[in-house]
């Protein structure tokens, strides 16, 4: 091989580890928003937002904002009479918190569901789960 092709060779090489060292770099980030899954409580038959829910929706919103390729996933729950309605309205009121810190509502989904009363987490929770696109 000549000296030309050998300096060649050596500079494709220098490409390929440059290019797999940024890929391996923008894999970390992505993998960088750990933890995925939050949990929020809400007094009993309230729909509102405490100042400690706040603070980790705040959390939530800024790990969306810095990765558009997350959707945001949130189990809303309530037990006793009105149940369905109560986590549904839990649900969209974290989902509005989170619309109004920028996240775009079509990557938000609610699910409401009927808590026993001796779920692990408490009956009056929203549970908020990080995604990524397929």
């Amino acid at each position: 091989m000549t000296e030309a092709g050998l300096s060649m060779s050596r500079l494709w090489i220098f490409v390929a580890l440059a290019l797999a060292s940024v890929c391996s770099a923008a894999a970390q980030q992505r993998a960088a928003v750990f933890p995925t899954s939050f949990t929020i409580f809400f007094q009993r038959h309230s729909t509102a937002l405490s100042p400690e829910a706040t603070v980790v929706l705040d959390t939530v919103a800024d790990k969306v904002i810095g990765d558009r390729e997350l959707m945001v996933l949130i189990d809303a729950y309530a037990i006793g009479a009105g149940a369905e309605q109560a986590s549904a309205a839990r649900g969209n009121a974290v989902r509005h918190y989170l619309i109004t810190r920028g996240i775009a509502a079509a990557v938000i989904t609610v699910s409401p569901n009927v808590s026993a009363a001796d779920a692990p987490h408490g009956p009056d929770r929203a549970e908020i789960r990080l995604s990524r696109m397929s």
